[in-house]
């Protein structure tokens, strides 16, 4: 996006009126949620939202992806709002808005801290692509757990399959201590991070899940390569799913699969 659009989509979102109620994320159902709106600004050919981001409900970047492309649009507005305990560091933006508008074409415009200019990754994608096949072949090559019941449980498993294969890269895991990070208005914990200090690929984090956030796949690790270099989610599935017909979650594989392409993330399933 050019500089002069992404300035007019910016002011265009900004001062858009509240438009329609829209799905919280790429929901199955189609009907609008209670915490984001819509509208469609079809003379920049895009979509701006509004809606949360906290610790209650930090989706915005899924329901704004998901609008978007069920209208067709290029791009979009994602307007955030004021928080009186908000403190957001402009770094954290900056890299955050470099990878989304890279991906989707949309613009974070958050109220109370405007808007900052996108920062590039300075990691280098063919080395980020390497590692990331690494972990999927080490996961592929391991028998998957069954029986799983709780996310702590998952991590447990998948943290020393890490270790194992992240090691033969330099990495080494970090303490707990370095997993928390400020995000917006909230402080996430990652369920893993190693790190090392060479390459520009220094900090890697992991993202474990069971049945949560089926239908949100791109807010988390978005927030988490705004502060670290690259991020990893690992899904742990009963058994090898069954194919997926609807068209929102067509909608999401090519969210995710655009996600993949423009940025240091990566979704693995580690299936029995």
């Amino acid at each position: 996006m050019d500089e002069q659009t992404r300035m007019l989509l910016i002011e265009a979102a900004s001062t858009a009126r509240p438009g329609e109620p829209i799905p919280d994320a790429f929901a199955p159902r189609q009907a609008g949620g209670k915490a984001y709106t819509g509208t469609v600004l079809n003379e920049l050919d895009a979509v701006a939202t509004s809606g949360i981001l906290n610790s209650n409900g930090a989706q915005l970047l899924d329901a704004t992806v998901n609008y978007q492309m069920a209208h067709g649009k290029r791009r979009g507005g994602a307007v955030g709002p004021a928080e009186a305990d908000g403190d957001i560091h402009p770094p954290f933006l900056s890299h955050d808005q470099g990878h989304v508008l890279r991906a989707f074409n949309v613009v974070w415009i958050i109220r109370g801290h405007g808007t900052h200019d996108p920062v590039q990754s300075m990691v280098s994608q063919p080395a980020f692509d390497r590692v990331a096949k690494k972990l999927r072949d080490g996961l592929a090559a391991r028998p998957a757990p069954t029986g799983v019941l709780h996310s702590r449980d998952a991590e447990k498993l998948v943290l020393p399959v890490f270790d194992d294969i992240l090691r033969e890269e330099g990495f080494e895991r970090a303490a707990h201590a370095a997993h928390s990070y400020q995000g917006f208005w909230r402080r996430p914990t990652v369920d893993g991070l190693w790190t090392r200090d060479t390459s520009t690929l220094r900090k890697l984090v992991l993202e474990v899940k069971l049945g949560e956030d089926q239908h949100a796949p791109l807010s988390q690790l978005a927030e988490g390569i705004g502060h670290f270099d690259a991020a990893v989610q690992v899904r742990l599935v009963p058994h090898a799913p069954a194919p997926h017909e609807s068209e929102v979650h067509l909608r999401m594989e090519r969210a995710k699969a655009a996600f993949e392409a423009a940025a240091p993330v990566r979704y693995l399933t580690w299936v029995p």
